[in-house]
């Protein structure tokens, strides 16, 4: 569902807020798997050793949160999380 959208609205602006969304969306599926205590859930569904699993793979480079840029967001991300919570039912 798109929300705000004007005549001036052109697709690099439907683009992000695409990505956006699915960002939002890792978010919240992020902290209610952390509400619940869910940990190592990947050993609980498949049944390979630790050490399969918990191998840390390579990293060319690692990015850091950018606290800024996640305090401009903030109530972009509080307008999606209100939007779906009301919405959700609508769209099953």
């Amino acid at each position: 569902m798109f929300f705000g959208l004007t005549t001036r609205t052109d697709a690099a602006a439907l683009a992000y807020a695409v990505l956006e969304g699915v960002a939002f969306s890792l978010v919240d599926g992020h902290a209610a798997l952390e509400a619940a205590g869910t940990r190592l859930a990947w050993l609980a569904a498949t049944g390979e050793s630790v050490a399969d699993v918990c191998t840390p793979l390579g990293a060319a480079e690692r990015i850091e949160p950018d606290a800024a840029l996640a305090a401009r967001l903030a109530p972009r991300s509080a307008r999606y999380r209100r939007l779906y919570r009301n919405n959700c039912n609508d769209f099953g």
